[in-house]
């Protein structure tokens, strides 16, 4: 009806002077009215609401996009479509003659245009939803019918409905009802008087039009599903779901500034206005960034979940719980990192409540980690692509793109590095909307938890542990297999971190570091790149993994006995040159001869 709480209950109510709320809204009005004005915080849905006092920004600052993507869903059954109209009566004093030839107008209204149209559209829906709107086009209904119905859509409000509260707010005895009784029994009122179908038929209008203005035959935003029944408390029946972005309510005729650091172009001008002008300032994050990959960390097999969140069993449960283990010892080395999971993995890790945690959903925008030295991304928000596709709908009718639903796909992607792109599968939607939304869903808020440690401005570089198989938009300086990681990186970060020491030949590797190298073959493997290099090269994984920021490229001879000749080897010594001799002694024994090649030291940034 285009009435707000405010208007129609607020200011008549016996209590507004005692409201809190109304108190707040006489201090809004006061402080606006003044010549500096105000600036008014508020949640980001407020963007699509009356702000207090219902007061018009001058300007408006959007800081992220709202987690529900400003889409709002409406449910009708088909029985709700198929039920008759009631005329409502007139929001104003008029005669009986008045009265009578508008209530002939809504009765003509309703048989010949309100209900012939959505019982039609009902019946396409279940005859055939996939067509429904060419079955509906070829019974007669265009879009002048569909904007007859919306125009004469007020005869079936109660148009009484504010003097009608009014009077019942007088009558009633707040004294001894004050807060909830009294509350119920307005509310009580309100819906018998003015039931929510009328205003979800209006919502339904709108969308319908939409759907109307293109040459689609299967409904975009509107899909068939079950549905409350209007005046049948908890019962549910076949019907529709309409799907649309709310209307922008804040910025339209204001200069309007949208923020949002991992935000996408195009649903941000879907969501804001086509003339949304767009400014994209990349900025390097100032950290070291290691991958891990080999493993999904999903939600199901950290929490060791079944079909349906039912716990699993047999070799699926132990695989979880080792899997759990493995990430509470990673957990535990980092005893100083922020922790970023879905909201059930970090209950399942016992973090809940820790102030390091947090969880994806509820984490953009917020500062309490920004001291944190790293941060370790644990798996993916990632829900049902049937749940994305509801929401790229009402997209795709906003922009008047084609809908594609359909099965997830595989789909190879790049794990940026410095030099190229590591390939990753990783689940995806044929839909190009599809596609967005979830990216936004899943890679954006693995971004936005990595930001949450402050990468940009910080002057020493932190650390950033990805354990997820995604691409985000980062450049990631070491990807490394789950199988290494869990036991503290690859086999030359695990000597680099315990013996500060990794001999460049496979057979003197074996022999120095049996622990880490059982057999020569392997370490010729795992060494040859380094080998390969001539001088010294900056290795970020060796700088990472050890406890100083220095690197020597030496070679030695070892003493040995008679006849043993000694030989010439090359290793690469973690420590600044000065104690590089004394470090590689506490491996090989005593040297018979040392010689520093070179020299390196992290890249100041």
């Amino acid at each position: 009806m285009g009435l707000t709480v405010r208007s129609t209950l607020c200011l008549k109510c016996p209590l507004r002077n005692e409201c809190g709320y109304m108190l707040q809204e006489r201090q809004v009005e006061n402080l606006v009215s003044k010549p500096e004005g105000l600036v008014l915080f508020a949640p980001p849905q407020y963007a699509f609401l009356p702000l207090p006092a219902e007061v018009k920004p001058e300007l408006a600052v959007f800081d992220e996009r709202p987690s529900d993507f400003a889409v709002e869903d409406i449910s009708l059954s088909f029985q709700d479509l198929e039920a008759s109209f009631q005329f409502g009566g007139l929001p104003y004093r008029a005669s009986e003659k008045t009265l009578t030839e508008a209530a002939v107008d809504a009765h003509e209204i309703a048989q010949n245009t309100l209900q012939p149209l959505l019982r039609n559209f009902a019946l396409a829906m279940q005859s055939d939803s996939s067509t429904a709107l060419d079955q509906l086009r070829k019974s007669g209904v265009d879009l002048e019918i569909v904007d007859k119905a919306l125009k004469n859509l007020h005869f079936f409000y109660a148009g009484r409905v504010v003097s009608s509260l009014g009077d019942s707010l007088k009558d009633l005895n707040l004294s001894g009802q004050r807060g909830r009784p009294a509350s119920k029994l307005l509310m009580a009122q309100l819906l018998q008087s003015n039931p929510p179908r009328v205003d979800k038929i209006k919502t339904f209008l709108e969308v319908l039009r939409d759907e109307l203005s293109g040459t689609h035959a299967t409904p975009i935003s509107i899909v068939q599903e079950s549905a409350d029944i209007q005046d049948a408390e908890s019962s549910q029946a076949p019907g529709i779901k309409i799907l649309r972005i709310r209307p922008l309510l804040h910025g339209v005729n204001a200069p309007f500034l949208y923020l949002d650091g991992t935000g996408d172009e195009e649903i941000a001008k879907a969501m804001f206005g086509s003339d949304l002008i767009i400014h994209h300032y990349p900025v390097e994050r100032n950290a070291v960034v290691t991958q891990v990959v080999g493993c999904q960390f999903s939600r199901q097999y950290v929490c060791g979940e079944g079909r349906g969140g039912k716990p699993a069993y047999g070799d699926i449960a132990q695989k979880s719980c080792d899997l759990r283990e493995h990430l509470d010892t990673v957990l535990k080395g980092h005893d100083t990192a922020a922790v970023f999971a879905t909201k059930k993995i970090i209950q399942k890790l016992g973090l809940e409540g820790s102030p390091r945690a947090g969880h994806f959903g509820a984490l953009r925008g917020l500062n309490r980690w920004e001291d944190y030295d790293s941060v370790i991304i644990i798996g993916r928000e990632q829900p049902p692509l049937s749940a994305v596709e509801l929401i790229a709908r009402a997209y795709a009718l906003k922009t008047n793109a084609s809908f594609m639903s359909a099965p997830a796909i595989w789909e190879w992607r790049g794990i940026r590095i410095e030099d190229g792109a590591v390939p990753v599968r990783v689940l995806s939607h044929p839909d190009p909307w599809v596609k967005r939304i979830l990216y936004q869903i899943r890679e954006a808020e693995a971004e936005q938890a990595i930001d949450r440690i402050r990468l940009i401005h910080n002057t020493e570089l932190k650390q950033v542990f990805l354990l997820s198989e995604m691409a985000l938009d980062i450049t990631v300086d070491r990807v490394v297999h789950w199988d290494d990681f869990k036991r503290g990186g690859s086999r030359i970060e695990c000597a680099a971190r315990k013996y500060n020491v990794i001999p460049l030949e496979g057979r003197e590797a074996a022999r120095l570091l049996p622990d880490i190298w059982n057999n020569h073959e392997t370490a010729n493997s795992d060494l040859a790149p380094l080998r390969l290099t001539s001088g010294m090269v900056y290795n970020n994984s060796l700088y990472t993994n050890s406890d100083t920021k220095e690197l020597c490229r030496v070679k030695y001879k070892r003493s040995v006995s008679k006849p043993e000749r000694a030989r010439t080897r090359e290793a690469i010594v973690c420590g600044p040159a000065e104690i590089a001799q004394s470090v590689l002694e506490k491996v090989t024994g005593k040297l018979d001869g040392f010689e520093i090649v070179a020299c390196d030291k992290i890249p100041e940034n």
